[in-house]
């Protein structure tokens, strides 16, 4: 009797798992595509995108997050939701008082290019830390212009004598993060 019952028991659990492999496949389908090397233009810069790029039905299907990367903006995946939030500039985090970060508002008084520096007049609010009114400026700055709902990011040299910033100096006093808005 103990082994009839110790049978059955093996042969319902080996079915139970038997039909849920069959059922936990989920959609799947077996596609022919082609691979090929391509090479995606943006601003006038060419760049190979490798063999991760592949055609199907007469369409190429690429990679959304290196396309997005390759126009200089950013893509984030939720796979809980199955979304993809494309933004078409890059962004910088804010700043972290807990790493001794600061946030500074000023109006560019001088620009010295070569040496990535700005001078700024400090405008002071109740939460405002006084710094020392030239500010050096990472190379890999984050420069992020805002007007209205839109955002884009800028280069250094676009900065202009006049222009009211806010800054992100990271704990060694670099500004390592501007907004521009007007």
């Amino acid at each position: 009797m103990k082994k009839r019952i110790f049978l059955f028991i093996v042969v319902m659990v080996m079915a139970f798992m038997i039909y849920s492999m069959a059922f936990s496949q989920g959609e799947s389908v077996k596609i022919n595509v082609f691979f090929k090397e391509f090479v995606l233009k943006v601003k006038d810069e060419w760049t190979n995108l490798g063999r991760s790029v592949f055609i199907y039905n007469n369409r190429i299907y690429a990679p959304i997050s290196e396309i997005v990367r390759i126009m200089g903006g950013e893509a984030a995946l939720d796979e809980e939701n199955k979304t993809v939030e494309i933004k078409t500039y890059k962004d910088f985090s804010e700043c972290d008082y807990l790493k001794e970060e600061k946030f500074v508002y000023g109006l560019i008084t001088e620009i010295n290019y070569e040496k990535n520096e700005v001078e700024i007049e400090q405008h002071f609010d109740d939460n405002s830390v006084e710094v020392f009114p030239v500010l050096k400026v990472r190379e890999n700055v984050i420069i992020l212009f805002e007007r209205n709902e839109n955002k884009m990011n800028i280069s250094f040299k676009d900065l202009k004598v006049g222009d009211v910033i806010g800054a992100t100096l990271d704990k060694d006093g670099y500004v390592r993060g501007i907004i521009l808005s007007r």
